[in-house]
């Protein structure tokens, strides 16, 4: 059959090299889905206000391309191609906006009307679980008059971020899920937050863990630069300060320096011999900026949006 070849064997059976035909549709879709990703996260920075920026976190996901699984050589898993659990992949990066992030611009559109709003949490029993329902009353993104709610589970007893902060983490869920049917933070991920991902990530390697005993190393980048912050309660008004007030107990689950400086230490490597003009140029172009061309001066969505960019000029080369 046109695409597999008998490499070795793992558990019993023959492992598979993706190779000929199969391999060549493959890396073409893999480009193609990548290259959706891009031209979305850039519409995204373009239309967003440059203030809600560093509200923007680009989270790796996996896009299925095909129902096998293969042994990829170092070139197909360099242009993103991953295969596991009986399936091949792409990496790929989609943004998200954080809770803060839409709690800030609803605070912000409240400011320019003139106008208040009432974001209340509670918890409610419905059958035998607990829920954390928020209710936001105020103004939409366009400054109508709008009401809305949502509910999350409190897991409570459960793994991963969940053993600890239960109640934090279905009040973040439920107040960024409330305040998206108001419009706050939409960048074409549905309603879901970066925190929502991101516990539900841990949630769902902690389950893994315990049931397998260990975690896979290909699901282990699988959330990016995901945060969990801590905010709840009730809250009216249309100060800074109530927002401020709000973000006072943010905890990250990792180190975001750290993050950076991985980032740029690739990209200076990815980018040895340019040009540094022509690098600044398409940099500029890329991030719709006027580039200093320090990559350190940049944010982490920028840089990563950057990378993909670099990875997608090198595929193209190396294809022609």
């Amino acid at each position: 059959m046109g695409g597999y070849r008998n490499n070795n064997y793992q558990d019993g059976a023959p492992r598979r090299q993706l190779d000929g035909p199969l391999a060549e549709r493959l890396m073409k879709q893999a480009l193609e889905e990548r290259q959706r990703a891009i031209e979305h996260i850039e519409d995204v920075y373009k239309t967003v206000p440059d203030q809600y920026h560093k509200h923007i976190r680009l989270l790796s996901q996996k896009q299925k391309l095909y129902d096998a699984e293969f042994e990829l050589t170092n070139e197909q898993r360099s242009k993103g191609l991953q295969s596991y659990k009986g399936k091949t992949f792409v990496e790929i990066f989609r943004p998200y906006f954080d809770v803060e992030g839409r709690i800030t611009e609803m605070i912000d559109v409240h400011e320019k009307h003139g106008s208040g709003y009432r974001l209340d949490t509670y918890a409610e029993q419905i059958g035998p679980s607990w829920v954390i329902e928020c209710v936001f009353e105020g103004l939409n993104k366009k400054g109508q008059p709008v009401k809305t709610r949502d509910r999350a589970v409190i897991a409570f007893g459960g793994s991963g971020v969940d053993s600890t902060n239960p109640i934090e983490n279905a009040t973040t869920s439920a107040i960024g899920r409330a305040l998206a049917q108001a419009g706050f933070g939409i960048v074409g991920s549905g309603l879901s937050t970066v925190e929502d991902i991101a516990i539900a990530y841990t949630r769902q390697k902690a389950l893994e863990a315990m049931k397998n005993g260990s975690v896979d190393q290909d699901d282990a980048d699988n959330v990016g630069e995901g945060a969990q912050r801590s905010v709840g309660g009730h809250q009216t008004g249309r100060t800074r300060s109530d927002n401020e007030s709000r973000s006072g107990g943010q905890q990250r689950q990792d180190d975001p320096a750290r993050l950076k400086n991985d980032l740029v230490r690739r990209l200076i490597d990815m980018t040895k011999g340019m040009n540094p003009a022509q690098l600044k140029n398409r940099v500029s172009m890329w991030l719709k900026i006027t580039w200093n061309g320090k990559f350190n001066s940049l944010e982490v969505g920028q840089l990563r949006l950057i990378e993909e960019h670099l990875k997608a000029e090198r595929q193209k080369q190396e294809a022609s």
